[in-house]
């Protein structure tokens, strides 16, 4: 598509405005692909991050409902 567009350009005396269109054209596709990689890795992260929120709340009470059970003499 490149190569065509340049062709054309050059044929017509317009390269640069024939480049231009090939810089939005790219551009907005570039776009596009950026935005449906971010939609596709958010609700990765937001797992990772679940995760990491679930091993601190067990890492402060456990220990917590540990230290209940011996006073309350289960173990």
């Amino acid at each position: 598509m490149i190569i065509q567009m340049i062709s054309a350009g050059e044929s017509s005396g317009q390269l640069d405005a024939m480049m231009q269109k090939v810089m939005e054209y790219y551009k907005m596709r570039f776009d596009a692909i950026i935005d449906g990689l971010s939609e596709a890795i958010e609700p990765i992260m937001l797992l990772i991050i679940a995760c990491m929120v679930v091993l601190l709340a067990l890492g402060i009470f456990l220990p917590m409902w540990e230290m209940g059970n011996a006073v309350q003499g289960r173990r």
